[in-house]
């Protein structure tokens, strides 16, 4: 979530190519309707600050976390076009992160 720095995990159910469910937010995180997702940076996979989308609803599972629904910014049903990104640090990044864990 941008506006607080938060992050979770953001899957698709297969349903409805507008919509995402992100995941893994505690309950204490102000979470409003219209909140900006975005990528975190903290793969190797995905650069930080791209949009993914909005929140369109939300509400508290009983394991206190929400359950948030994220209309995407993306038709994924009519893309046409991409650009892949090669992240060349890639090797040294998943190196050092491996390096971390096990201190």
């Amino acid at each position: 979530i941008k506006k607080n720095n938060y992050y979770g995990s953001l899957s698709w159910k297969g349903t409805d190519h507008y919509t995402a469910e992100l995941s893994e937010i505690p309950y204490h995180v102000d979470v409003q309707v219209g909140d900006t997702i975005v990528t975190s940076g903290y793969s190797a996979i995905f650069p930080e600050g791209i949009l993914l989308g909005v929140i369109s609803s939300y509400n508290i599972e009983e394991s206190n976390f929400y359950q948030i629904e994220v209309e995407l910014s993306v038709d994924y049903k009519n893309l046409v076009n991409v650009n892949v990104i090669r992240n060349l640090l890639r090797d040294e990044q998943t190196d050092l992160e491996k390096t971390e864990t096990n201190d």
